[in-house]
């Protein structure tokens, strides 16, 4: 049997990182939650991670400033696909996040099939693909991530 892909949540709101391991567990993916970007760091270099889904609003760093590390980082943490989702809604910040590659920008509240799609798309390692406002409809119906 194939190991499943592994995720990497960096996300300090509870409810929201239980609705997002459980989705993304039930799609297959192994997924390791942490509320800091400390100990994001710590799991990224413990081992291999197939994608990372930061929030950027986190309670010791910026989420930036983490997605910054990550690229900083050596190979094979620096060419991590990362996923972002936040409940910001500065253009600059998406601006940064895209300069720094990020594959995807969900803002919460966002519709679990865009999230499932975007995760899977990365760790097929192909670019997931967004609307004309650069990202994913977060109005779309159907189950919402929020906080």
């Amino acid at each position: 049997m194939a190991a499943r892909p592994s995720v990497l949540l960096v996300e300090d709101d509870p409810r929201i990182a239980s609705f997002v391991v459980r989705a993304l567990g039930a799609s297959g993916f192994a997924v390791d939650w942490v509320a800091t970007a400390t100990e994001g760091l710590e799991r990224l270099a413990a081992g291999p991670v197939a994608v990372g889904v930061l929030d950027l609003n986190l309670p010791d760093m910026d989420g930036l400033e983490l997605l910054r590390r990550i690229r900083e980082d050596a190979a094979p943490v620096r060419d991590l696909p990362v996923i972002i989702v936040t409940a910001r809604t500065d253009p600059a910040d998406r601006e940064t996040a895209q300069a720094l590659g990020v594959r995807a920008y969900l803002r919460k509240p966002f519709p679990l099939g865009e999230l499932l799609g975007a995760v899977r798309a990365a760790a097929e390692g192909s670019a997931a693909e967004g609307s004309a406002d650069g990202g994913f409809d977060c109005a779309a119906d159907g189950p919402a991530a929020t906080g």
